[in-house]
């Protein structure tokens, strides 16, 4: 029998660096695409307990991706042209930004484990 498809994915791993980006970053860009080359579909290979385990993964990863863009928007300079979310991530995740940029404010204190605070919502209760 073959394995899983989605034994490559790993909740434990979900946060840890790969080069200068977290995994989940790459986990996103693997959830995102919309092609057959990605095998992110449930087949008969999967078990109860990998479903449990991609729902945790796609919740954790879109979870922190929304944060992370949320305080790249509050924090980027109006009026300039450079700077990326990516490269804000880096700087923030870094756990060492340097005040003054001419790009981004750096508004919250990353937590430890280089974990941005949660952004407050701002919808209320829509869209929970």
């Amino acid at each position: 029998m073959q394995q899983c498809p989605h034994d490559r994915f790993s909740i434990e791993e979900l946060f840890v660096f790969k080069g200068k980006l977290k995994n989940y970053l790459l986990v996103l860009e693997e959830l995102a695409q919309v092609n057959d080359e990605c095998d992110i579909d449930i087949t008969s290979r999967c078990t109860e307990a990998c479903k449990t385990k991609m729902i945790a993964i796609v919740q954790a990863t879109f979870n922190q991706y929304r944060n992370d863009l949320c305080w790249y928007y509050h924090d980027a300079k109006i009026g300039v042209d450079g700077g990326s979310s990516v490269e804000y991530l880096i700087t923030m995740k870094s756990g060492t930004p340097q005040e003054p940029s001419p790009f981004y404010n750096f508004t919250p204190q990353v937590a430890p484990g280089n974990v941005l605070p949660n952004y407050p919502n701002v919808l209320g209760d829509q869209n929970n």
